[in-house]
């Protein structure tokens, strides 16, 4: 089984903050930061409780957990009153990942890497994040653009050194997970 593991997103929404492209001026690109902050404990235990449930119902098959996606949008400048910096959203991956591996020792954590992100961010988050705690590495992507995540992205890109595959898995030395429906959404649109 896999987990898409977007509590933050779920939970922050039944707090009324929506994702960042469903609400104007109150979501988590705005509001997010400050709502991890206020429900930091309440995130941990989430993960703790249910990665106990889940490894209870079946003690010896993996669960694959695709932790939230965008972690590094609570450190940008729109969030108010003030970001999360890298340091703090490193450390709030390191607690998440604690949570599970604690409860569930055979289950694998995965990372998100936001591809949009540009090339000092992106290492700066894999930087404060402790790696060695952490199993895989999760994108989405496109699988044929010559080794570039991103759909039409080229070598000239303001991220193209850490928006390839291969920069990924070098730099993490960890392994891929690729869900690959940019591919298909790009394909639903060309028949629309």
């Amino acid at each position: 089984p896999v987990f898409y593991a977007y509590y933050i997103g779920y939970a922050a929404t039944a707090d009324g903050f929506g994702d960042c492209n469903t609400d104007a001026n109150l979501d988590l690109c705005t509001n997010g930061a400050q709502w991890i902050r206020d429900h930091r404990q309440q995130i941990i235990d989430f993960y703790e409780g249910y990665a106990a449930q889940a490894y209870e119902a079946n003690p010896n098959k993996p669960v694959v957990w695709l932790l939230d996606g965008d972690f590094m949008q609570y450190q940008e400048a729109s969030q108010m009153p003030s970001p999360l910096s890298v340091a703090e959203l490193g450390t709030l991956v390191d607690d998440i990942t604690c949570a599970i591996k604690t409860n569930a020792p055979n289950h694998v954590v995965a990372i998100n890497h936001t591809p949009w992100n540009g090339n000092d961010e992106t290492d700066a988050f894999f930087d404060a994040v402790n790696l060695d705690i952490i199993d895989m590495v999760w994108t989405t992507g496109v699988g044929n653009n010559q080794g570039l995540i991103n759909l039409g992205a080229d070598a000239q890109e303001y991220n193209a050194t850490t928006a390839r595959y291969s920069y990924l898995h070098e730099y993490t030395g960890k392994t891929l997970f690729v869900d690959t429906s940019f591919e298909e959404r790009h394909r639903q649109h060309q028949l629309t």
